[in-house]
């Protein structure tokens, strides 16, 4: 059990009402970018690759290639401030979507860094409405 899981023990229950109850993407990392906890829009998204609790986040985001280059995780952690980055989905490769994600550092009562929690929300159709917005303006 990590130092996170130890932590979120006594509030699971609370938590996991909470997370489930969010219409976007919820994720938990702990400092090695291993995934500790999502919500079910998480595992509905990535039904293909269940379980994913204990696989590293960017395996996920990146297919295994490590940590993107602009990680909102890691500038968060190294920061100490939220840092939000628009990552395409399924992968940089071929991408069809696009997520909005947004990392916020996690620590327990004493300020030791415990890892970080994510918002992930699909902007998909945004950035679709921006490009037709675009083509528009340059017709």
């Amino acid at each position: 059990m990590t130092a996170l899981d130890h932590y979120l023990k006594d509030k699971r229950p609370f938590l996991e009402s909470v997370f489930n109850a969010i219409q976007n993407g919820v994720i938990v990392l702990d400092q090695d970018f291993t995934i500790v906890r999502t919500n079910r829009w998480m595992e509905k998204k990535y039904a293909s690759q269940m379980p994913l609790i204990d696989k590293k986040c960017y395996d996920l985001f990146r297919n295994g290639k490590g940590a993107c280059s602009k990680c909102p995780y890691t500038v968060s952690l190294d920061t100490g401030k939220p840092h939000i980055e628009v990552v395409p989905y399924p992968s940089e490769q071929n991408p069809t979507g696009w997520f909005e994600v947004s990392m916020f550092r996690l620590e327990d009562d004493s300020g030791k860094v415990m890892g970080a929690i994510g918002h992930v929300k699909d902007i998909t159709e945004h950035k679709n409405e921006e490009k037709q917005k675009e083509i528009l303006e340059t017709h």
